[in-house]
């Protein structure tokens, strides 16, 4: 089991992070506006039959009451959407506007603005690449320690002397939620060999008239198996986080032991953290070596959260790592 412990009198291992918080861009989502241009056609009906009446092609004291009802669902289904799109972008401000009451930007955090202005699309963080010729552009100051760049919502601890084991998040885990995919898949498949084997009890009917039915679910379980069979079996990678030091680890066909990529928390590495409600993106960058984290999927991504800020933040020695802790 893991254990944590905090010791404030401790002098510490290395200098703390240079953390830069980048708010949402002020622009609407993308996703915002594809939904509201959708809803909108839903109103097209009621509008194309409201200027039939006003040029006299239609006659609205001829309408029937299950025309009038189908023109009233699309109407509604169209302001439902158009306020939920409106809302949502409310939201967005609100939230903007939360983020700069805790973390304003100063003279020295003049990064902050130069690096939303790298971030257009709300919906497209920048790449790694683009944050780090920004960074490159801008001043030496705080260029002896490592620099965490935060996209999106900002929850960040204070900095403190944190003892924790090694974490490891294995391949299986980041992709969590998505392997639930497998579940519904399988079961069609395995009702699908029952029928061609002729095993289907009579008096029902033969499930593969319905396959074309179900070829979504297929199709999202097809692809989450080549997806985990390449992560976890082809080329997986561990992440692992200790005091200090994030580790991307990689086994290779026909390598008994992962090839190790580390990126201590000093000065060189660059850490891109992505959060947006449920989404986590962890982007780790130090000279030549990039190595991209989605673990939005993890089913204890609060947990996971947690471990990932006290690796980044703490100051604390490094532990010794072994690989043989990578079973599982």
């Amino acid at each position: 089991m893991t254990t944590f412990a905090t010791d404030a009198n401790a002098e510490p291992a290395r200098l703390p992070p240079r953390i830069i918080h980048v708010p949402y861009p002020t622009r609407p989502r993308t996703s915002r506006l594809l939904f509201a241009g959708f809803f909108t056609l839903f109103m097209l009906p009621s509008i194309l039959y409201l200027c039939g009446v006003l040029m006299g092609r239609a006659n609205l004291a001829q309408t029937t009451a299950a025309q009038a009802l189908v023109l009233l669902g699309f109407s509604t289904v169209a302001v439902v959407g158009l306020l939920w799109a409106y809302k949502s972008s409310k939201a967005d401000s609100a939230e903007r506007r939360e983020f700069l009451e805790k973390h304003p930007i100063s003279d020295d955090e003049s990064l902050t603005e130069t690096l939303g202005m790298t971030w257009k699309n709300p919906d497209r963080p920048p790449k790694t690449s683009d944050v780090q010729k920004v960074l490159g552009r801008a001043s030496r100051d705080g260029a002896n320690r490592a620099c965490i760049v935060y996209f999106g919502e900002a929850d960040v601890p204070e900095c403190a002397q944190t003892h924790f084991e090694p974490v490891i998040v294995t391949p299986t885990s980041a992709m969590g939620k998505r392997l639930l995919w497998l579940v519904p898949a399988g079961a069609l498949i395995v009702l699908w060999l029952l029928d061609y084997l002729d095993l289907w009890p009579r008096g029902i009917p033969s499930i593969r008239r319905f396959m074309g039915s179900f070829l979504l679910i297929l199709t999202a379980g097809f692809i989450t198996l080549v997806i985990w069979f390449w992560r976890a079996t082809v080329r997986p990678t561990y992440l692992r986080m200790a005091p200090g030091i994030m580790q991307a680890l990689e086994y290779r066909h026909g390598r008994s032991k992962p090839i190790a990529r580390s990126y201590p928390m000093e000065q060189g590495t660059l850490v891109v953290v992505t959060r947006e409600r449920n989404w986590l993106t962890l982007a780790l960058a130090r000279e030549q070596m990039t190595d991209i984290f989605r673990l939005h999927s993890l089913r204890d991504l609060k947990t996971v959260g947690v471990r990932l800020w006290q690796a980044l933040l703490s100051t604390a020695p490094t532990p010794p790592l072994s690989d043989e802790e990578l079973v599982g």
